[in-house]
């Protein structure tokens, strides 16, 4: 197909029918991605407050059921909860951290945080176990101690071949490349040069 006809085909990227779909169709994503973030950001903050509210012991200021409990609270004493009853606040998601590990760890005498404070004492050594492992993998002076054992243990292995290669005489530069050579080989090149730019004319 000609190329000067290419624009006025349906299919075509550049036409202005093309254009303009493509922007409404980018429009209307845009849109939804918004509608969808601010959907989950609402069902996020109403999963938190309900796990708060769950996680309480006594029912919200403005819930029905408070209502309702101050305005009949013989039924309240009269039939109290079942002991099933707040059972499914324990499977809710607690918003705050355990009360041992809400004290700083410098006020334990042992200088221990809760979360240490409730480990047993094989979790204590396999701790310790795993920190002296990569410490000790990490550690540069120990890395440079084992290459210098290595480097002994080579040279006991094979000290023939480190004298020899230790002893060799230093390489002694070649005569070609010395000043008055390579003036030499200047002077030479140069009256090449002269000879060729001015022939010398024999005389009979």
């Amino acid at each position: 197909m000609p190329l000067h006809l290419a624009h006025h085909k349906s299919y075509h990227p550049y036409n202005q029918v093309n254009k303009d779909r493509v922007r409404r169709d980018q429009a209307i994503a845009a849109h939804q991605d918004e509608q969808q973030r601010h959907s989950s950001f609402a069902q996020t903050d109403k999963a938190r407050l309900d796990a708060l509210h769950s996680s309480r012991k006594t029912p919200h200021l403005d819930s029905p059921a408070s209502v309702a409990s101050d305005q009949l609270p013989s039924a309240t004493t009269e039939h109290p909860h079942p002991p099933h009853a707040h059972s499914s606040a324990s499977f809710g998601y607690s918003l705050l951290r355990p009360q041992d590990e809400l004290n700083p760890w410098y006020t334990d005498p042992h200088l221990r945080n809760g979360r240490e404070i409730r480990k047993t004492e094989d979790q204590r050594l396999e701790d310790a176990y795993k920190d002296s492992t990569v410490k000790s993998s990490n550690d540069p002076l120990k890395a440079m101690q084992s290459f210098l054992s290595q480097r002994k243990a080579a040279r006991r292995r094979y000290p023939s071949n480190i004298s020899s290669s230790s002893q060799l005489p230093a390489p002694i530069p070649s005569a070609r490349y010395a000043p008055e050579a390579v003036q030499a080989a200047r002077s030479l090149r140069r009256k090449r040069l002269h000879r060729q730019r001015f022939p010398t004319i024999r005389r009979n």
